[in-house]
C-alpha cells in the first residue's frame, strides 16, 4: 500500500499543535499515538502507521465532551480510511486456554493480579509466570494501551492483563514475605545466577517510579514474536518472554 501524502496529515498535524497548546493531559495519549502514526508513515512503515491510528482512534473514546473530541474522532477516520482495507494482513492471536472457573473477565485491568497468576505465577517462592510474555511500560495509561491492542488482536481477558505499579510492588512484595527457608536459598543461588530474582528487583525498580505492566499469555514463538510486534509500537521499557528453562529478552535492551 502507498504511504500516506504528507497533506493527508495537515488537519491532523493541526490537531497535535492544538492538543499541545491546551495543556490538557487528557489528551496525551490520542497525540503520541498521532505523533508516532505520522513518524511511521513518514519511515513507509505502513502496518505500524495503521496500528498507531487504531490505537489512537481507541485512545480518544476517553475523550467524551472534550472541545477536541469530535474532530479528533473524524481526521483519524479518515486517515485510517485514506490507507483503506487493504492492508498487509497483521498477526492475530489464537486462544488456546480455557477460561478460568473464577475468572478476571470482568476486570482487565486492576486489582486481581493474584487471582490471575494463582497457576503459572510462582516458582518456589520467586516471581516466574511461565508461558508469558512482560512488558513494561513509562506509565499504567501506556500498559492500557498495550492491553487493548491485545485484546483487538484475539487476546480474551483471563489470558492478558494491565497492571499498575503500586499493585505490582505489593503483589512482589506480599510473594518475598512469604518464602520459606528453602525458598530464600533457591532465591539466592538464582540471584548469582543473575535470572529470574535480578529481574524481580528490576520490575519492583520500575513499579516504584511509576510505570505500568503488562502481562500475557504467550505458549509459543509465533505468540512471543506476535505480541512483541504489537507493543513495540507503544516504545516498551522492557519485554521478558518467560520459559520454562529460560528467559528471553524481546527487546534489545531491558
Amino acid at each position: 500500500m502507498p504511504t500516506l501524502p504528507n497533506s493527508v496529515w495537515i488537519s491532523a498535524d493541526a490537531l497535535i499543535e492544538a492538543m499541545k497548546q491546551s495543556g490538557d493531559p487528557d489528551y496525551n495519549l490520542v497525540r503520541e499515538h498521532l505523533e508516532t502514526a505520522h513518524a511511521y508513515c513518514l519511515g513507509a512503515m505502513d502496518a505500524e502507521c495503521t496500528h498507531n491510528l487504531e490505537l489512537a482512534l481507541r485512545a480518544s473514546d476517553s475523550l467524551s465532551g472534550k472541545p477536541l473530541e469530535r474532530e479528533l474522532k473524524e481526521a483519524i477516520a479518515s486517515l485510517l480510511s485514506e490507507r483503506g482495507a487493504a492492508g498487509p494482513a497483521r498477526w492475530r492471536h489464537v486462544s488456546r486456554s480455557v477460561a478460568p472457573a473464577s475468572s478476571v473477565e470482568e476486570s482487565p485491568s486492576g486489582k486481581k493480579l493474584a487471582e490471575f497468576f494463582r497457576k503459572a505465577g510462582v516458582s518456589f517462592g520467586i516471581f516466574y509466570p511461565k508461558e508469558y510474555v512482560v512488558a513494561v511500560f513509562d506509565t499504567f495509561e501506556a500498559a492500557i494501551a498495550g492491553h487493548r491492542a491485545l485484546s483487538s488482536a484475539g487476546f480474551r481477558t483471563w489470558e492478558a492483563i494491565a497492571v499498575s505499579g503500586p499493585e505490582v510492588e505489593t503483589f512482589l512484595a506480599e510473594l518475598r514475605a512469604n518464602r520459606t527457608v528453602w525458598d530464600e536459598l533457591v532465591a539466592q543461588t538464582s540471584r548469582l545466577l543473575d535470572t529470574e530474582v535480578n529481574l524481580v528487583d528490576r520490575y519492583i525498580h520500575w513499579a516504584r517510579t511509576g510505570a505500568g505492566f503488562l502481562i500475557a499469555h504467550s505458549q509459543t514463538e509465533a505468540d512471543a514474536a506476535g505480541i512483541s510486534g504489537l507493543l513495540k509500537p507503544l516504545d516498551p521499557v522492557a519485554m521478558h518472554w518467560f520459559m520454562p528453562a529460560y528467559i528471553r529478552h524481546l527487546l534489545p535492551t531491558g
